[in-house]
């Protein structure tokens, strides 16, 4: 029997110099709202470059195809809950009539 992932998060040491850290969010491009990077970006706070590098698309400005696969780069944290020190990065949406989980 295979043992079950983690759902506690990554853990870490909230003195470590090296946090804030970098790490990136895994997201694929739903129709029809959000087919570009500009988009993308406002949802996560970051510019289109930083969205096409790493998910190797040759133009900040290249339309997207639905369910896309991209990589978006976040900032993480150090956080402590209930004694235990978990990495984590705080992203805020706003949800929109219609939204569904799939969506959000």
């Amino acid at each position: 029997m295979q043992a079950q992932p983690s759902t506690q998060g990554v853990t870490c040491t909230a003195s470590q110099s090296s946090f804030p850290c970098q790490t990136d969010a895994f997201y694929r491009a739903p129709a029809p709202n959000f087919l570009d990077l500009a988009s993308i970006g406002v949802l996560f706070s970051v510019s289109r470059l930083m969205i096409s590098k790493p998910s190797n698309i040759s133009s900040p400005t290249s339309p997207l195809v639905p369910d896309q696969p991209l990589f978006v780069p976040l900032s993480c944290s150090c956080n402590t809950i209930n004694r235990t020190s978990i990495s984590y990065a705080n992203i805020t949406y706003t949800i929109k009539a219609g939204n569904t989980l799939y969506i959000v």
